[in-house]
C-alpha cells in the first residue's frame, strides 16, 4: 500500500475506499460524497493554476463555512499551495494585516475587500456561494492533478490564539498535520461511523484539528 506523506493521499484513499459516503452535510441541504470531494478538489487545483497560484504560494482563505472552504483547502494541500485558513469572522483591518503579514498571493473572501490597501501581489477572489463556485469549477477537469509533495514542505499557516500576547503565526508542515491528526483520531477514537458536528467558523485551529481533519482522516461524516 502507498504510504501515505499528506492529507492528498488520505481524501484519494477515501474516495477509492467510500466514494459515494457523504463526508460533508451542510445545514442548507447540501452534501458532498467523499468522491465528489475528490473530483471537486482536482477541478480547484487546476482553476488556481489558471491564476498563477502555484507550489509554495501562499493562499489565504476567509469564507463563511461551507463546502468550497473545505475544497479551496484541500485543494490548496494537492498543490502544494501554503494555506493561510482564518476565520471568515475576521475584520477587513484584521484580514488585511494578516494577508500583507504573510505575504499572501491570493485572497478568497466574502467580504468586499479595497483592492488599494492590499499588496500589488496578492490577487482577490470574492466568494458568493456554494452554487456560484461550484458551478465555476464545472469548466475544469475532474482527473487526479499531480503534484510532488514532500512530508517536511509546509501545508498550513496556523496562528495561536493570542490569549497572552499578540498572535504568532506557526508553519505547519504535511508531517505535523498528518502525526496531530493521526493521534487526535486515536485518542477520541474515532471511526468511520463518528458524526462530527463544525460550530466554530472553518479557519479556527479548533475546527481543523478536532473536526476538519479527524472527519477526513477516519472516513466519517462531518456537519457543518
Amino acid at each position: 500500500m502507498k504510504v501515505k506523506n499528506n492529507f492528498s493521499d488520505i481524501l484519494t484513499e477515501k474516495s477509492l475506499l467510500l466514494p459515494n459516503k457523504v463526508y460533508c452535510h451542510k445545514i442548507n441541504g447540501r452534501e458532498i460524497t467523499f468522491l465528489e470531494l475528490e473530483q471537486y478538489v482536482n477541478k480547484c487545483c487546476r482553476f488556481f493554476e489558471e491564476r498563477g497560484i502555484v507550489f509554495g504560494d501562499v493562499l489565504t482563505i476567509s469564507v463563511p463555512n461551507s463546502i468550497s472552504f473545505i475544497i479551496f483547502y484541500m485543494a490548496g494541500i494537492r498543490s502544494g499551495i501554503k494555506v493561510n485558513p482564518c476565520p471568515s469572522t475576521l475584520s477587513e483591518n484584521e484580514l488585511i494585516k494578516n494577508i500583507n503579514f504573510v505575504e499572501s498571493k491570493l485572497l478568497i473572501t466574502q467580504k468586499l475587500i479595497d483592492t488599494d490597501i492590499i499588496s500589488d501581489n496578492c490577487s482577490y477572489l470574492k466568494f458568493n456561494d456554494d452554487d456560484d463556485f461550484l458551478l465555476q469549477l464545472e469548466n475544469y477537469k475532474d482527473g487526479k492533478y499531480e503534484q510532488k509533495i514532500c512530508s517536511d514542505d509546509i501545508a498550513c499557516i496556523y496562528y495561536s490564539s493570542g490569549t497572552t500576547g499578540n498572535t504568532k503565526s506557526v508553519l505547519y508542515s504535511h508531517k505535523n498535520m498528518l502525526s496531530l491528526t493521526k493521534s487526535i483520531v486515536n485518542d477520541f477514537q474515532f471511526l468511520s461511523e463518528s458524526i462530527h458536528l463544525g460550530v466554530l467558523p472553518l479557519g479556527h485551529t479548533a475546527i481543523t484539528n478536532y473536526q476538519l481533519l479527524p472527519s477526513l482522516y477516519a472516513g466519517s461524516t462531518l456537519f457543518l
